[in-house]
């Protein structure tokens, strides 16, 4: 028997939550255009030769930060490119469908399948949805370029509904 998961709110993300599956509900506050995104890139030290794969979790393309030989400056070897949406999903509590986002956000990465134009997720824009997927975080840079000691969190959606 399946284990039934536990809808939450948008509210009640929580870092215990990270890298788990999860199902949550909220009102969609922001709909973005489809647009292939780079997931994951291959780099090849010019140094060594070595392959080495980089998931890509910010907005900006990141090379490897070091190789085994600890020399490394790195060539690009290749891209996996998905399409790509990215809704935003308010807190249900705080928010009513007029006033926009209210409260806390979650941003929903819908791939593959779930951006078929076919859904018009355009068309529910500020409608309640539930969304099923696995709550990932993601590093906030600073200005200085460095990494913060704060992460984000974003969800790998699974499935999205329109209630």
């Amino acid at each position: 028997m399946k284990k039934q998961i536990q809808v939450v709110g948008v509210e009640d993300l929580r870092a215990k939550n990270i890298n788990k599956q999860v199902c949550v509900e909220g009102y969609l506050v922001a709909v973005s255009e489809i647009r292939p995104r780079v997931i994951s890139a291959r780099y090849e030290c010019k140094n060594c030769g070595a392959i080495i794969q980089v998931e890509q979790v910010t907005k900006e393309l990141r090379e490897p930060t070091k190789c085994a030989c600890r020399k490394g400056s790195f060539e690009l070897l290749s891209r996996e490119l998905f399409d790509c949406q990215l809704v935003t999903l308010s807190d249900i509590k705080k928010c009513n469908k007029e006033t926009g986002p209210c409260g806390n956000v979650v941003e929903v990465f819908l791939y593959k399948k779930l951006t078929d134009p076919k859904l018009k997720i355009f068309d529910t824009f500020k409608k309640k949805a539930r969304v099923k997927g696995i709550l990932l975080e993601r590093p906030i840079m600073l200005e200085n370029g460095r990494t913060s000691v704060d992460v984000d969190f974003y969800i790998d959606a699974q499935k999205l509904e329109i209630l």
